[in-house]
């Protein structure tokens, strides 16, 4: 399938994933309704389950979904692989950059850079959820609404997570809520281009996934489960438990759609 969509699929397409980006986004929102000391003692165990939903999202939704789209399992694994040192060195200047060491006072629970590095991750999920979202709109309307209805459903608690985990990386509340939002949103940029040009989206779509998949890996396994087991010995149980809780509800969401 070459060329442009017509204008009525691309409406349908453009308004079913902006629906869905707020929907998911919104949940979050009630974050910022806690008062203060609410917060800090709420945030932490919600960065737990962040990690195990960040964990989830990559291997049981991203990777699967990067193999589905076309990718051979050896450039699939090897985009993942290159994702994963590019973050590296990311990271390392992130941290270098906000004078993270050693010695340096960090935010307790995650590393001050895994925040605009799962950004940047979910910012690539988002784009390719909308090219998904609009390609199935080419094969009708009940097909898109089904497809952005899945994309909600394993969108929001992975949301509520990235909030918090903003919020524990420093940033104000309300700036973590809306730069989560925008990002969101581009997921409308995604299925705006996939409308245009539909192939050329679906042949960069297993790779955007791939890397994606290792935007996610490296905060949850290189920030997140560290801060985790260095985290007080009181809560390590139950950080584990909602480490576990977090990878089983996107696990959950993606046996109920099948």
């Amino acid at each position: 399938m070459c060329g442009a969509l017509s204008a009525p699929v691309t409406l349908w397409a453009v308004g079913a994933t902006a629906v869905a980006a707020v929907a998911s986004a919104l949940p979050a929102s009630a974050l910022l309704l806690l008062s203060k000391g609410t917060r800090r003692r709420v945030v932490p165990w919600l960065v737990a389950f962040a990690a195990g939903a960040l964990l989830a999202a990559a291997l049981v939704d991203l990777l699967p979904e990067a193999l589905a789209a076309g990718a051979s399992p050896r450039s699939a694994g090897a985009t993942v692989l290159a994702g994963l040192l590019v973050f590296f060195v990311v990271d390392v200047a992130l941290s270098h950059r906000h004078g993270h060491g050693e010695d340096d006072d960090e935010p307790e629970g995650a590393a001050g850079s895994a925040g605009p590095l799962v950004l940047v991750g979910d910012a690539l999920h988002n784009f390719v959820d909308g090219v998904a979202i609009a390609a199935a709109f080419t094969a009708g309307v009940p097909a898109g609404i089904g497809t952005a209805v899945a994309v909600l459903a394993h969108e929001v608690p992975q949301e509520v997570g990235n909030v918090a985990l903003l919020i524990e990386s420093g940033w104000a509340p309300r700036r973590a809520f809306l730069a989560n939002l925008a990002v969101q949103l581009l997921g409308v940029l995604g299925a705006l281009l996939a409308t245009m040009v539909v192939d050329a989206a679906r042949a960069a779509t297993p790779y955007v996934l791939a890397v994606a998949c290792a935007s996610f890996l490296y905060v949850s396994v290189a920030d997140l489960i560290p801060s985790l087991q260095r985290g007080p010995r009181g809560r390590r149980a139950g950080q584990g438990a909602m480490l576990f809780a977090g990878a089983g509800a996107i696990a959950a969401v993606h046996l109920a759609l099948g």
